[in-house]
């Protein structure tokens, strides 16, 4: 054994990454869809003046029916009557409403690549006479790799770092627009929620128009009653200014009769 001998060894790796910083918000909106039906029935207009006001009192008198603007007004399922009691119309009104949903996305995307190069010196040992084999080839060979090892760790460290870095300012930057982007994507939601209501509009307008039809079938029930009344108080006043006798007054199940005699 004679002749210990070092040998220098330089490696260099380069290496790249891509990074990317996203930013992305999403905008929920909804609204209600509604679909109106309306048919008038002129109930009053063949109403002496008389029977006529006493179903304006009656009705403004019934809890069921409320005093508006308007005219008098029952709620019922799925609409209301609306009584005028200046031209004795009806108003019977059906709506149906219906809940819609849109959502608007808006996104940011910025990228990049980190490069990196690094380079590593290693210092190999090896005899002259290549003792126990280790000749100068051997001690270059292990050396390379070390060298390219060491250097390629470091790469890898860099270009990580780099990439952090550089995708953290990229995120700054979009945090910085983030107004724009809830803009963009309200945009976005209002045009999908303006789609949405028209696809839905004629199918709850079809719905109002056959409930309005039903209401239409049905009315009298809330209405009958109340005007009967009215023609009963109208005749029993009459009556009683007309000093009648054999006065029969019979209320069953909803009918009323009334008979007397007026000299």
């Amino acid at each position: 054994m004679c002749n210990p001998r070092r040998v220098k060894v330089r490696a260099s790796k380069r290496l790249s990454q891509a990074w990317q910083a996203e930013l992305e918000r999403t905008v929920a909106l909804s609204a209600t869809v509604t679909g109106e039906a309306r048919i008038i029935e002129p109930v009053g207009a063949g109403l002496a003046p008389p029977v006529r006001a006493r179903l304006a009192e009656i009705l403004a008198d019934d809890p069921d029916w409320e005093k508006t603007e308007d005219g008098l007004r029952r709620d019922v399922p799925g609409g209301h009557l609306l009584y005028h009691p200046d031209t004795g119309e009806l108003e019977i009104v059906a709506t149906v409403a219906a809940e819609v949903s849109a959502e608007g996305q808006a996104r940011r995307v910025i990228g990049g690549v980190a490069e990196a190069e690094a380079q590593v010196e290693v210092t190999v040992g090896y005899y002259e006479d290549g003792y126990r084999g280790r000749t100068k080839r051997v001690a270059e060979r292990e050396g390379r790799e070390q060298a390219e090892g060491e250097a390629e760790k470091q790469a890898v460290r860099e270009a990580a770092e780099r990439a952090g870095s550089e995708r953290e300012a990229a995120e700054r930057r979009l945090r910085e627009q983030e107004g724009a982007l809830l803009a963009e994507a309200r945009a976005d939601a209002e045009q999908a929620l303006a789609g949405a209501r028209a696809a839905r509009q004629d199918e709850v307008t079809a719905g109002a128009e056959r409930r309005v039809r039903e209401l239409h079938q049905g009315y009298l029930g809330y209405f009958n009653r109340p005007l009967t009344h009215a023609y009963r108080d109208v005749l029993l006043e009459r009556a009683a200014r007309a000093d009648a006798h054999n006065l029969v007054y019979v209320e069953d199940e909803g009918v009323i009769k009334i008979q007397f005699e007026v000299e």
